[in-house]
């Protein structure tokens, strides 16, 4: 049995922004407040990942793994929306570079109370609705980037108890990204709920069922500890 050439690999990110957006996040999560009335109507960020994998007998090999620039802003008071677009090398998907829609939604958050629509990430892992740029490792655990729901399209509402708990349902097509039809008539039902019993820690659980016949279930605890510049 021959065993695979031994790979190392590393990616090096570059998060630029705006001048007028660098005080906003990327992603703001569900419990984000809007943004103040007197910022500029459109604000623009991203992100690029460059990887450098080394394997024997082969060499080095550079390539883009993502390359994403997001515009979002504020229509009227407590209404925002966000889109963000992947490019993608001529390596990914049909071989032809492309550009892939990654969010397209409009949020309402008037107070602790949220409800969004469009194409967005669902709430069921901590990993998965972290963004890309703040995971420290080069890609998400495997169970992560293959089992848990990602991005779809549909309908979600959030309720956060101060900055205590945030509890998140939402309804999808069930069919992925960039799916516009629902071809079995299956919802795809996913919730979560997060506590935070005392600073640094913070603990999740989520579940997410397809139809009446297809249920998953997760939870999540982290810790941190630092301070904030």
């Amino acid at each position: 049995m021959r065993l695979p050439s031994p790979v190392l690999s590393f990616c090096v990110g570059l998060v630029v922004a705006s001048p007028a957006a660098a005080q906003y996040p990327a992603a703001p999560p569900p419990s984000a407040t809007a943004p103040a009335a007197s910022a500029p109507p459109v604000r623009f960020t991203g992100y690029v990942q460059a990887r450098e994998a080394y394997r024997d007998g082969v060499g080095l090999t550079a390539s883009i793994n993502r390359a994403r620039l997001t515009a979002y802003g504020t229509v009227v008071k407590d209404v925002t929306w966000r889109v963000q677009g992947e490019f993608r090398t001529g390596s990914v998907g049909t071989g032809k570079p492309s550009v892939s829609l990654q969010d397209g939604y409009v949020r309402y958050k008037p107070g602790n109370f949220g409800i969004q629509a469009g194409q967005f990430k669902t709430q069921f892992s901590r990993e998965f609705i972290t963004s890309l740029a703040d995971v420290e490792t080069a890609d998400r655990s495997t169970v992560v980037d293959s089992i848990a729901p990602k991005r779809d399209i549909g309908i979600m509402a959030d309720y956060a108890i101060g900055p205590v708990a945030t509890v998140a349902l939402g309804v999808f097509n069930g069919e992925g990204q960039n799916v516009t039809a629902n071809a079995d008539s299956a919802l795809l039902w996913v919730g979560r709920v997060a506590v935070r019993p005392v600073a640094y820690v913070s603990i999740g659980g989520n579940f997410a069922q397809y139809g009446s016949d297809s249920t998953g279930t997760g939870s999540t605890a982290a810790s941190s500890i630092g301070a904030r510049h």
